[in-house]
């Protein structure tokens, strides 16, 4: 659905397996994501609403039986503060706050806040140029000894073509867990190839990234 304020996609699925002579215990779940935007591009702000949930399993080596799966749920809020207009420079100001959780796996439940503020200009009519900084604080609510913070600052530079699209991203992200700190540069390329009959998207990034939250699986 989507109107002059509003945009919303659901896209969910129920599923119930049950086994020949009961080899394992019957399995319904109910898996997929939605998201609501209030505020279009040209507003000053918006607001960004998600939900996911994946089955998956318990650990990334367990034999991949009902016994071993469990749901995970995303939540994410996230306000926005838009300043400028995207024909020109635009500064963008994000909140980001998310909540984990595990069916089973209760130790890897955890709440993120921070934010991100991000500054683009077009370079031309089918190029623009960004700036981006983030700061976020993930806290474990019963391994409070595994909480993290995580920054990252990178550019970007895309340019759309009449056939042939692509990004190109470089920066440096790091994530400081109590004595412990990672440091790693970053870099993303994404290639696309669009003639109204074929579509074809190649990607290629290298980042720190948190599984729990959904990044990497």
């Amino acid at each position: 659905h989507e109107n002059s304020y509003l945009t919303a996609r659901v896209n969910y699925h129920a599923l119930v397996r049950e086994f020949d002579k009961d080899s394992q215990k019957t399995e319904d779940y109910l898996e997929g994501q939605g998201n609501i935007s209030l505020g279009q591009e040209t507003h000053l702000a918006a607001l960004h609403i998600s939900h996911r949930r994946k089955r998956l399993l318990n650990t990334p080596d367990a034999l991949d039986v009902v016994e071993n799966r469990q749901e995970r749920d995303i939540l994410s809020i996230a306000p926005e503060i838009r300043l400028g207009s995207p024909s020109s420079d635009r500064l963008l100001t994000q909140g980001q706050f998310t909540q984990i959780r595990f069916t089973d796996s209760k130790i890897q439940d955890a709440d993120t806040e921070g934010g991100i503020i991000t500054w683009s200009r077009p370079v031309s009519a089918i190029s623009h140029f960004q700036l981006a900084t983030q700061l976020t604080t993930t806290e474990f609510l019963y391994l409070p000894e595994r909480n993290y913070d995580y920054t990252r600052a990178d550019m970007l530079y895309a340019k759309s073509l009449r056939l042939w699209n692509y990004q190109l991203k470089m920066g440096h992200n790091r994530s400081e867990r109590q004595e412990k700190t990672f440091d790693s540069p970053s870099f993303g390329i994404n290639v696309g190839f669009v003639d109204g009959r074929h579509q074809w998207m190649f990607g290629s990034s290298k980042m720190l990234t948190d599984t729990s939250t959904g990044n990497g699986a």
